[in-house]
């Protein structure tokens, strides 16, 4: 009987010292969400305890709006909240959607109207756009879909000039979609392996 009454007694202990340890470990989340994003604590906690909860929270919302969807990004000030925008007519407005098991806090989503193409819609074009940077431009990294802009970003290591620009224009002369617009990124650092994990097209053949 004390061997049992022991073991239970660990167990309880063990169990203890790991939930203080999530506490902990969460604590200095918000903390560290709130210096990042510069809000209070309260709106670190509603935030952080959201994101737990945020794929479930997408899947819904891509299911919902299967066929008109054209971006879901986040917001983190002044307040968290998700945003999506979506094609066609409709009044833009911000609706809540409750969380499982968390009676206290639900989630601001920001519907925005009037884009002019799917998020499907645009990534079928990246292939496409990254052949055609390729033909303008030297030393292309990726190039992926934007989903806050609605925008085909083709990112370049280098830095501009007129020679580069001219290229630019050509490209974009050449491009000839009025529903996807390319918009030209330039960086300093090299993102090929990067590249997959943000939904673009690595440029690994050069």
């Amino acid at each position: 009987m004390k061997a049992i009454i022991s073991k239970a007694l660990l167990c309880v202990i063990l169990t203890s010292s790991t939930i203080s340890l999530a506490n902990e470990g969460f604590d200095k989340d918000v903390q560290e969400y709130a210096k990042i994003h510069d809000v209070g604590i309260n709106e670190a906690k509603k935030a952080l305890t959201i994101e737990l909860h945020r794929d479930g929270i997408i899947d819904l919302i891509e299911n919902q709006y299967k066929g008109r969807l054209a971006g879901i990004y986040i917001e983190n000030k002044p307040t968290y909240k998700i945003v999506v925008r979506l094609t066609g007519d409709g009044v833009n407005q911000t609706t809540r959607l409750p969380i499982k098991n968390q009676t206290n806090i639900s989630v601001p989503v920001e519907l925005i109207y009037g884009a002019k193409a799917t998020r499907d819609v645009a990534r079928e074009q990246l292939k496409k756009a990254k052949k055609l940077a390729q033909q303008y431009l030297t030393n292309v990294q990726m190039v992926g879909f934007n989903e806050k802009t609605g925008q085909i970003n083709v990112e370049v290591k280098g830095k501009n000039t007129d020679e580069t620009q001219a290229k630019i224009n050509q490209l974009l002369e050449a491009w000839k979609n009025p529903n996807v617009d390319l918009n030209i990124v330039f960086v300093n650092y090299s993102i090929v392996p990067m590249a997959m994990a943000y939904g673009g097209v690595p440029v690994a053949d050069k």
